[in-house]
């Protein structure tokens, strides 16, 4: 499921000339996406039109001593349905060495936005944006606000300054929520063994064969995110640019899978007390 509930401003670069900026904006404003049905096409597309030219003239008659106020939304509605639906003897050992799982589950989604580019100065440019998105799956739901803010500071023909500040959201894959029972059959070293016997686990060679299972869980928390970026864009040619941009991502709740090896360090350091046994990584990894 590549479909992200998260909302994060990332405006596109706008060649870095005053003059063409607040045209070049509202080509691409009064835009309202209306997600219909194969048999609702044509109408829709005459609805889309017909929103895009009363949110076109909308917006060039919000203007400001700077330029015009650009303004776009967007609303959006579905369903998801994921299925993965395996021979059956992969399910009960049939297959040496192969352990596959049943993974089958839908969700249904909405969400809406907007989007304000305000022309503070001739110089200054402010973007604003906010989304709502909501997933409603197996009796449970996910939903939540997030915002972006934007400036775009251009004193200089060939030089724009930019810097953003936004909130993501994002709910779990279907895959994730949904997944049955799954196995493996590995191997790796046993570091607790070697840490009986006094030896470090860069030096540790006892093997160790063992099964792995992992599942889904409808109880996995949203991935939210919070993320600052600055830099500039340079042109000192009219096909030549140059740009730098710093990011600082903060995300939480990020779902990953660990590797056996990791795990199996994790139980050894457990065990010898490199790490408190009555923590949650302790309980899962032992």
């Amino acid at each position: 499921d590549k479909h992200r509930a998260a909302f994060e401003l990332a405006p596109e670069y706008v060649k870095p000339k005053k003059e063409a900026r607040p045209e070049t904006f509202l080509e691409r404003v009064g835009e309202l996406v209306i997600g219909v049905g194969t048999s609702m096409r044509a109408l829709g597309a005459l609805v889309l039109e017909t929103l895009r030219q009363a949110f076109n003239v909308a917006t060039r008659r919000a203007k400001l001593p700077a330029g015009s106020v650009g303004f776009a939304a967007a609303a959006e509605f579905g369903n998801q349905y994921f299925g993965l639906k395996p021979d059956p003897l992969s399910l009960d050992g049939s297959y040496f060495g192969l352990h596959n799982t049943v993974a089958v589950g839908s969700r249904s989604h909405s969400g809406a936005g907007f989007e304000f580019s305000v022309p503070v100065f001739s110089t200054l440019t402010a973007t604003a944006a906010g989304r709502y998105d909501r997933y409603e799956y197996s009796g449970n739901s996910a939903g939540k606000f997030t915002y972006a803010l934007g400036l775009e500071y251009c004193h200089i023909d060939s030089l724009l300054l930019r810097g953003s500040y936004s909130t993501g959201f994002r709910a779990p894959d279907l895959a994730y929520l949904y997944a049955g029972p799954s196995g493996s059959s590995s191997g790796g070293y046993d570091y607790y063994q070697c840490a009986l016997e006094g030896t470090s686990a860069g030096d540790c060679d006892y093997d160790v064969s063992f099964d792995g299972r992992s599942h889904g869980s409808l109880d996995l928390k949203n991935e939210t995110s919070k993320s600052a970026t600055w830099g500039f864009v340079y042109s000192p040619l009219s096909n030549l640019d140059f740009t730098a941009d710093y990011y600082i991502i903060n995300l939480k709740n990020e779902l990953i899978y660990q590797s056996s090896d990791q795990i199996l360090r994790w139980e050894a350091q457990c065990h010898t007390g490199e790490l408190d046994a009555s923590s949650g990584l302790c309980q899962a990894a032992v």
